[in-house]
């Protein structure tokens, strides 16, 4: 008998902002997998000059509010900057992006949001770089796995980081 489960599965959202200098040229980048780890969806931007702390912080911003764009409201953000990760639970972000933080908290129905090492993100890393590459503001998504991704993330791989 099928399974009739009728909660959607979560998607997992890796993000990353990239600068080039700090501040520099900078571009966000995400990429959307399902519950199964294949790839849905990798977005990327250039943003113009910014810190990579606000870079950062519009990475999970956009990554999010595309997620609502496409009805995937159950969702894992997960990001390489334990340092941006933090504010986001206290919802002491930068004023710019509070108006677009509350928007996202009316309309997404489950939110989990880590940190992880940026040895276990760099397809997230390979999408900002791509955005850096795009003329101004110019948005790229692109379902499935672009062939920029050269390297990904893969669920029963451990990567580690050596000191």
């Amino acid at each position: 008998m099928a399974s009739t489960n009728s909660t959607p599965p979560t998607t997992k959202i890796n993000t990353y902002g990239a600068s080039r200098g700090n501040p520099g040229n900078a571009g966000i980048g995400a990429t959307y997998r399902n519950c199964n780890g294949d790839f849905l969806l990798v977005y990327h931007r250039h943003i113009g000059v910014s810190t990579s702390y606000c870079a950062e912080c519009l990475a999970i911003v956009e990554g999010l509010e595309v997620a609502i764009e496409k009805g995937w409201l159950d969702v894992w953000i997960e990001s390489d900057s334990e340092v941006v990760v933090k504010p986001f639970g206290t919802s002491a972000l930068p004023w710019q992006l509070s108006n677009r933080w509350k928007y996202i908290l009316h309309n997404i129905q489950k939110l989990f949001i880590t940190s992880t090492w940026r040895e276990a993100n760099f397809s997230a890393d390979q999408a900002a770089n791509q955005g850096c590459r795009l003329p101004d503001n110019l948005r790229r998504v692109e379902d499935g796995k672009p062939n920029c991704l050269t390297r990904w993330e893969h669920s029963d791989l451990h990567y580690y980081r050596f000191s």
